[in-house]
């Protein structure tokens, strides 16, 4: 007993001038140094003096940085300080060195664990595994089954230490229930989450949360199932007083054409009870899918739209449910128009004032309102399609011709001609509409001829869709004077209900003969060159079948070397359709025209008692009765042939001298001929005949290609 004593009384003493002398010599060789920090720091750690053993386990890891011993002692000595910072960081360095020390790595991972190291859960994630791959501890892989499914990222690996957690313990209740939770968070994992859901509720089929689980689990699996209707059936039986599960079932059962009764029947009881908005947007949407409860699912979009008027969704839903009756079409554009004052950048409100608009016959703001569309981000496929109608014949279009002209009778009206060139035509908007012409033409008689170029340029506006305006200038080098070579139109027009009206002013050239159109020098004085200046208006009424139309003009024609002519007339015409089909259409029409000069200005030859040297047939009285009939056929799936015309008896006072009857009429034939559906052939030919005066035959040649 006394000698016991005596050796731990050394012993102390021993390690008391160890723990008092920091700064021992540093004799002998390096390792013995080293040994000694190292008893020295084992010595202060049986004692508690940490701080101590932290100073020798420092000087020991100085002279042997990779001395296992010292790393790890190192790390547990800061740890007993509390100086966990610096003891994390040592055993960092420690595991990087040796990775083969489960008890370090699961302290280490624990540490990194906590919410202060968040930012390193990875490493702690990487710590657990490596102790686990050592010693299999349930407790430590179920921390780090935790930390993996605090991130969404790693929730295979969640699931998979969980599978091995219940491999080994299946009976664990809290271990199932995390594991269940996390089978929810991925729809590739419901499957399984619906069998861990049956196996619970088999435990505990009283338990009605369980149940309710598994019934929006079989829900989302098979939407419009059986099951998913029973169980909810189920569900509200045990309570019928609960609301919100009443309305999960009016959504069940919403997905079922079958069940579309109920369902509506339980969203009014949901109603009832509830005053949130979603449920009564969800039982209007359900309103409007049958024409039958329309009404019924217009007064619920009012009900919403009162609560809320600045909802656009909710009045796109009431816009287009007004759009699907055209008796609606104008109250539809009204609620559309109010979504664009919030949100002019909306495109399915554009896409939907676009369908109206088309509906209403207004091509012009449907096309506008569906490329708004287009440019905001919308055009579905009925949009696309719908876009696609109303830009038929608006495409841009280029088209080269050749046109030719005979006209014979006295020589005072002898003129043969041709005129090519090039026409285009550009819609840059939807509302106006661009041509352009330009080329070369030639006119002749008996060895006299006028060549020069021309040019044309013409525009239509649309106001809307009744009313238009159109603008033309032109500008051909025949003649002598550049200003009467200038031509020009102006035109307005409205078309409302059947009932059409237009007045108008034109300059043209008069082609009743070589002289009228392009003027001659006789006896050293130039005479013709006759230019018309026109006002007139035109009605016209349809009537079922019937049409009825009305012209009446007045103006006056200038020439060289002649008077300025006045003209007055009217012009009427009836027509009534026979047949009207796809294939074909026949109509017979009348047409009556009456018209008087002041001056005869037929004459070529200047003198007291001969007419004016105009060369333009201008008779003092004419009037015209011409019956006719005109068709229209459809060729195969490539080709149209259009043909018109008739017989006329016209009733002539050239100069004041009696009325002449003579027999006269007008014919017209065209063809069109489609090679594919952007290049079509077109060729026109014409004939008409003004009792003595003339008779005249033209033929146009052209190609139309679109763009």
């Amino acid at each position: 007993m006394r000698r016991s004593f005596f050796v731990w009384m050394v012993f102390a003493l021993f390690v008391g001038l160890g723990a008092a002398t920091p700064t021992f010599a540093e004799e002998g060789s390096e390792s013995m140094s080293e040994s000694w920090y190292l008893l020295r720091g084992r010595a202060n750690m049986k004692i508690g003096n940490y701080k101590a053993a932290i100073e020798a386990f420092e000087k020991a890891t100085e002279r042997n940085p990779g001395n296992r011993e010292s790393m790890r002692s190192l790390g547990i000595a800061y740890e007993k300080q509390g100086l966990t910072t610096r003891a994390i960081e040592q055993f960092d360095r420690y595991l990087e060195r040796f990775d083969d020390d489960p008890e370090i790595a699961f302290k280490q991972a624990e540490y990194l664990a906590w919410e202060r190291y968040a930012y390193r859960r990875d490493d702690a994630i990487r710590y657990f595994r490596m102790g686990l791959r050592l010693e299999d501890d349930p407790a430590r892989r179920h921390r780090m089954a935790r930390l993996l499914a605090q991130d969404r990222a790693r929730l295979e690996e969640a699931l998979e230490q969980y599978r091995i957690l219940l491999e080994a313990e299946p009976g664990n209740a809290t271990w199932r229930a995390e594991y269940r939770d996390l089978l929810l968070w991925d729809p590739k994992h419901l499957a399984e989450a619906i069998a861990e859901y049956r196996k619970l509720v088999a435990e505990r089929p009283d338990d009605f949360e369980t149940r309710r689980t598994l019934a929006r689990l079989v829900d989302r699996k098979d939407p419009r199932g059986d099951e998913p209707v029973t169980m909810y059936r189920d569900l509200v039986a045990r309570r019928p007083k609960d609301s919100s599960l009443r309305l999960d079932q009016a959504r069940v059962l919403a997905r079922h054409s079958r069940h579309r009764a109920e369902a509506l029947e339980q969203y009014r009881r949901v109603l009832a009870e509830r005053k949130e908005i979603e449920p009564r947007i969800e039982y209007a949407d359900l309103l409007s899918e049958k024409s039958s409860d329309r009404a019924a699912a217009l007064e619920q979009y009012q009900t919403l739209l009162r609560a809320r008027p600045d909802d656009v969704p909710i009045r796109l839903k009431y816009a287009r449910l007004l759009a699907a009756e055209r008796s609606d079409t104008e109250r539809a554009i009204e609620q559309y128009d109010q979504v664009l004052a919030r949100d002019p950048r909306q495109p399915a409100a554009h896409e939907g004032l676009a369908a109206a608009y088309a509906w209403q016959g207004d091509r012009d703001r449907a096309l506008h309102h569906s490329d708004l569309a287009l440019r905001y981000g919308g055009g579905g496929r009925r949009a696309s399609s719908l876009r696609e109608d109303l830009l038929v014949g608006r495409e841009p279009r280029v088209e080269p011709f050749v046109h030719g002209l005979i006209q014979r009778g006295p020589s005072r009206s002898k003129l043969n001609g041709i005129r090519a060139g090039v026409r285009g035509q550009l819609d840059p908007t939807p509302f106006l509409t661009l041509k352009v012409g330009t080329g070369f033409e030639d006119y002749w008689r008996s060895g006299e001829n006028t060549a020069g170029a021309w040019l044309s340029g013409d525009a239509e506006l649309r106001l809307d869709p009744e009313r238009k305006i159109g603008v033309g200038l032109g500008y051909h080098s025949l003649g002598r004077s550049s200003a009467r070579n200038v031509l020009a139109r102006a035109a307005y027009s409205v078309d409302r209900e059947g009932l059409e009206w237009q007045v108008g002013f034109a300059r043209s050239p008069r082609e009743d003969s070589y002289v009228a159109l392009a003027g001659e020098r006789v006896g050293g004085v130039r005479i013709g060159a006759a230019r018309e200046n026109r006002f007139s208006g035109r009605i016209r009424k349809e009537l079922g079948r019937f049409g009825l139309s009305a012209s009446p003009y007045a103006g006056w024609v200038d020439a060289d070397r002649a008077d300025d002519n006045p003209f007055v007339g009217l012009g009427t015409g009836a027509d009534y359709a026979i047949h009207d089909s796809e294939r074909w259409t026949l109509s017979g029409t009348l047409g009556v025209d009456l018209h008087h000069y002041r001056d005869d200005a037929f004459g070529v030859r200047p003198g007291p008692s001969d007419p004016e040297p105009g060369g333009y047939f201008s008779p003092r009285f004419f009037f015209e009765v011409q019956p006719g009939l005109s068709s229209r056929v459809r060729i195969g799936r490539e080709g149209f042939v259009e043909v018109e015309g008739g017989p006329a008896l016209q009733l002539v006072d050239a100069s004041g001298d009696g009325v002449d009857t003579q027999v006269g009429g007008r014919a017209r034939l065209a063809y069109l001929h489609f090679v594919r559906e952007s290049l079509y052939w077109n060729v026109g030919a014409g004939f008409v005949r003004i009792g003595d005066a003339y008779t005249r035959g033209d033929l146009q040649v052209g190609m139309t290609v679109e763009f």
